[in-house]
C-alpha cells in the first residue's frame, strides 16, 4: 500500500494482526483484566476476570459468556480480587480458586464447593499461590507456616513445615512450581528470591540478591523449570533469570539484551529451545541458545502490552492464551515463528566540529554511496547518524554499536540513531552498527562504516624525523663549536706559554745574569741590592716557569704533574740533603687529562708545602703520596722532622693554600704530630 503525507510518500507493506483476542473491551486503556485460565473436557476456554470478579468462557465454537457461581446451597457467590490461580482437576470437570478458603467449581453448573477450613491459611489481600501436583493435591498458604497439602479426594491435609521458627518463616509466597526432582518443589517469594523445599518441610536451596551466586532481584513473579532442570526466573524490575542445573551460575536478562520489558509475569515453554514470556510491557519469544528475543506489541494485535502475573496456558490443540490488562492474547505459535527481516540500516550524515575553523560541518550519505569518513586532527567531535527504515513501529527498533579498532564488544544503544565522538585518537577505525525491529529481528545486514582520524602534524612521522634531525644537527654544531673553543684555548695556552717562556723567561734570566755581572764591580752597599736583585730575578724565572707549565695544553695528564713534582722536589730537596718518595700506584691510568684548574691548583698546594719543609724543618726524608680512593683523593706531604714549627709561608701564603683547596671544593690541614704533614683531601679520583 501506498500512504502519502506531508513527509513525501511512503510504501509500507500490509499484514493481518498476528493474534486473537478473547474477552477484550473497547473503551481505551485498562478493560478486562484477567487472571488464571484453563480448558475444560469440551474444550471452552475458563479464565478468571479480576475486573469484574467473576469466571468467563468461550465456547469451541466461538461463544463467549459467563458462569454464575453458587454455593451448594444456591447462595450467589463472587470470587475475591486476589483469586489470581485457576486450576482444574484430572477429569478438567473441576476447576480450583483461591477465595474464602479454596474453592472447587463444577465448570459445567457454577456450582462451588467451599473448603473453608484452609481460610487462615490464605491473605486477604496479597498474592496466594496455587500449584496442582502431578499427583493431584493441591499446594497452597502464603507463609512457609501456612504452606498446606491438600487431596481433593480423600480430603487429607496437612501442613509442610510443622515446626518452623519465626525467623525462617518466610511470607508473601506468590508462585510455585514443581520441580522434576521427586517430592520438591520451587516457590517464587516477593522478598526472599527463590525457594526449592521438600514436602517434608526441608529448605533445600536459596536463591536472592545476597546469595552466591545471586539473583538481579528478589520479587519473584513466576518461575519455570525446563527438561533441563535448569530454572528460569521472572523478576519485578530485574528481568529474565536462568539458574544452571547444577545451581552453580546466574546469567540475566534485561532490556539491554533485547527483552521487552524488566517486569516478567509468565514463562511458557514453546520447545525444548524456546519461550514464550510474558512482562508489563509486551510479549518476549525467546531463543535459548542464541540469547536472542522477538517482541511483540499492540501494534503486532495484542489487546494491550501489559500482562498480568498467574495468566498464561496452553491448550490441548498447541495453542497458547496470555491474559492482560485487556483480555486474552490467543496464537498459534507457528504462524509467530516465521522470522522477516528488516531492512538494512543506512547512514544518514556524519556532522562535527573543526575548531581550526571554528566551523561545523555535515557530510550528507543519504541516497549516496558509502565512503570512508576522514576526520581532521582538530575535529573537537563528530557525530554519526543513521536509520533502519522499519516504519512499524519503530520507535521500538534498538542498536548496538562497535568502534572495531577502539573497543572490543557491542554497546547496546537503545533506540537512539546517533552516536558521538569526542577527540577519537589518531587512527583507522571501522564503524560496525546492527539492529533489531520492534520484535527483536535483527537487520539483514551491518552497517560498516570506514573511519580515519588524522594525526595532528607535530605527530606525524616525518614532523618527528624532522625534529630528530633538526636536534642531531643542532647538537652536532654545538659540539663542533665546543671542539674548536677547546681547541682554539689549546693553542692560545700553548702560544702563551712559549711567549712567556721564550721571551718574558730570557728577559728575566738575562736581568739575573747582568746583575751578577754588576756584583763583581760594585761596592760592598750596592752588592747587597744587586744580590737582591737578582734574587728577585731567579724567583720571578721559577714561578712564570710553574705558569708556564700549569697552562701548557701540552702537559695536562696526572703524569704530568707527578713529573713536576718530582722536578720540583729535586730543585728544592736535594740541594738541602733531604731525600724524597712520590708514590702514586693507586692512580691507574695515568694518560688521563686534568683540568688545567685543577692541575694548577694541586701542583701550587704543593710546591707551597715543599717551600715550608726546605725553610722551616729540620728533615731528612720527605713522603708525598698521590692516591685515588673510593670516591675521592687526596695529597699527603709529611716529613720526619722533630721541629714543633708554627706554620708561617711564602709567596702567597696559607690563605692562597686555604683559596685554593675551597676552589676546587676540597679540605686542608695541617699536622705537627710526629713530623710536619699537609693533607689535601679532594671530593673526586682524578
Amino acid at each position: 500500500d501506498a500512504l502519502r503525507s506531508n513527509n513525501g510518500l511512503f510504501k509500507i507493506k500490509t499484514q493481518k494482526p498476528l493474534f486473537s483476542n478473547l474477552f477484550k473491551s473497547d473503551k481505551e486503556g485498562w478493560g478486562n483484566s484477567m487472571r488464571g485460565i484453563v480448558e475444560d473436557d469440551q474444550g471452552n476456554i475458563f479464565s478468571l476476570c479480576e475486573s469484574n470478579h467473576k469466571i468467563v468462557y468461550r465456547t469451541r465454537t466461538g461463544r463467549i459468556d459467563s458462569l454464575p457461581l453458587t454455593t451448594e446451597l444456591g447462595e450467589p457467590l463472587s470470587l475475591m480480587y486476589d483469586s489470581s490461580f485457576l486450576l482444574t482437576n484430572a477429569s478438567k470437570t473441576h476447576a480450583y480458586a483461591v477465595g474464602k478458603g479454596i474453592y472447587e467449581i463444577n465448570l459445567k453448573t457454577g456450582v462451588t464447593k467451599i473448603y473453608d477450613q484452609f481460610r487462615k491459611n490464605i491473605k486477604v489481600y496479597g498474592p496466594n499461590g496455587l500449584l496442582k501436583l502431578k499427583d493431584g493435591r493441591l499446594l497452597f498458604g502464603y507463609t512457609l507456616e501456612h504452606l498446606t497439602l491438600f487431596d481433593p479426594l480423600t480430603q487429607e491435609s496437612r501442613l509442610v513445615f510443622k515446626n518452623i521458627s519465626e525467623t525462617n518463616n518466610i511470607a508473601d509466597l506468590q508462585y510455585f512450581e514443581e520441580s522434576r526432582e521427586e517430592n520438591c518443589v520451587w516457590i517464587g517469594t516477593k522478598n526472599d528470591g527463590v525457594l526449592k523445599i521438600d514436602l517434608n518441610g526441608n529448605i533445600l536451596k536459596s536463591y536472592n540478591t545476597k546469595s552466591i551466586p545471586k539473583l538481579s532481584k528478589h520479587h519473584v513473579l513466576c518461575l519455570l523449570e525446563d527438561t533441563e532442570g535448569s530454572l528460569w526466573v521472572g523478576s519485578y524490575g530485574g528481568g529474565l533469570s536462568h539458574i544452571s542445573s547444577d545451581g552453580t551460575n546466574i546469567k540475566n536478562y534485561t532490556e539491554v539484551n533485547g527483552l521487552s520489558n524488566n517486569n516478567v509475569v509468565g514463562i511458557v515453554p514453546d520447545n525444548d529451545n524456546t519461550l514464550w514470556i510474558t512482562t508489563y510491557n509486551g510479549l518476549s519469544f525467546m531463543n535459548k541458545n542464541t540469547g536472542e528475543f522477538q517482541n511483540y506489541y499492540m501494534e503486532d494485535g495484542l489487546s494491550h502490552n501489559e500482562f498480568n502475573y498467574s495468566s498464561f496456558f496452553k491448550d490441548s490443540r498447541g495453542l497458547y492464551y496470555f491474559g492482560g490488562m485487556n483480555g486474552i492474547n490467543f496464537f498459534n505459535p507457528e504462524t509467530l515463528r516465521e522470522t522477516v527481516r528488516p531492512p538494512d540500516i543506512q547512514l544518514v550524515h556524519i556532522a562535527g566540529y573543526n575548531s581550526r575553523t571554528e566551523e561545523t560541518y555535515v557530510h550528507d550519505y543519504a541516497q549516496k554511496k558509502l565512503k570512508p569518513f576522514v576526520a581532521s586532527p582538530y575535529d573537537q567531535y563528530f557525530e554519526v547518524s543513521w536509520s533502519m527504515p522499519s516504519y512499524f513501529q519503530n520507535s521500538k527498533n534498538t542498536f548496538s554499536t562497535k568502534l572495531e579498532g577502539f573497543e572490543d564488544r557491542w554497546f547496546y544503544q537503545g533506540n537512539n540513531t546517533t552516536l558521538r565522538y569526542n577527540k577519537l585518537p589518531a587512527g583507522s577505525y571501522t564503524l560496525k552498527v546492527k539492529g533489531a525491529d520492534s520484535r527483536g529481528n535483527e537487520s539483514a545486514n551491518h552497517l560498516s562504516i570506514p573511519i580515519t582520524v588524522k594525526q595532528i602534524f607535530y605527530k606525524r612521522w616525518w614532523f618527528i624525523a624532522l625534529v630528530i634531525i633538526a636536534l642531531a644537527l643542532s647538537m652536532y654544531a654545538f659540539f663542533r663549536y665546543r671542539l674548536h673553543q677547546a681547541l682554539a684555548m689549546e693553542r692560545l695556552r700553548t702560544k702563551i706559554s712559549s711567549d712567556l717562556h721564550d721571551d718574558v723567561g730570557s728577559l728575566l734570566s738575562g736581568l739575573a745574569m747582568q746583575t751578577e755581572l754588576m756584583e763583581m764591580n760594585a761596592t760592598e752597599d750596592d752588592k747587597n741590592k744587586l744580590q737582591k736583585i737578582a734574587a728577585i730575578s731567579r724567583s720571578a724565572v721559577s714561578q712564570m716557569r710553574d705558569l708556564v707549565w700549569s697552562i701548557d695544553s701540552r702537559r695536562e695528564t696526572i703524569a704530568d704533574l707527578i713529573e713536576r713534582m718530582r722536578e720540583l722536589a729535586e730543585e728544592l730537596l736535594l740541594p738541602k740533603g733531604i731525600a724524597f718518595k712520590i708514590d702514586s700506584s693507586t692512580i691507574k691510568n695515568h694518560h688521563k687529562k686534568l683540568p688545567a684548574q685543577t692541575k694548577q691548583h694541586i701542583f701550587l698546594i704543593y710546591k707551597e708545602a715543599i717551600h715550608n719543609i726546605t725553610k722551616h724543618s729540620d728533615a731528612t726524608k720527605v713522603y708525598v703520596e698521590l692516591s685515588n680512593r673510593f670516591r675521592d683523593c687526596q695529597l699527603q706531604i709529611k716529613d720526619n722532622g722533630t721541629k714543633k714549627i708554627s706554620y708561617t709561608s711564602t709567596g702567597m701564603g696559607l690563605s692562597n693554600m686555604s683559596m685554593r683547596a675551597e676552589k676546587l671544593k676540597g679540605k686542608l690541614q695541617f699536622r705537627n704530630d710526629d713530623g710536619f704533614e699537609v693533607l689535601l683531601e679532594l671530593p673526586f679520583n682524578i
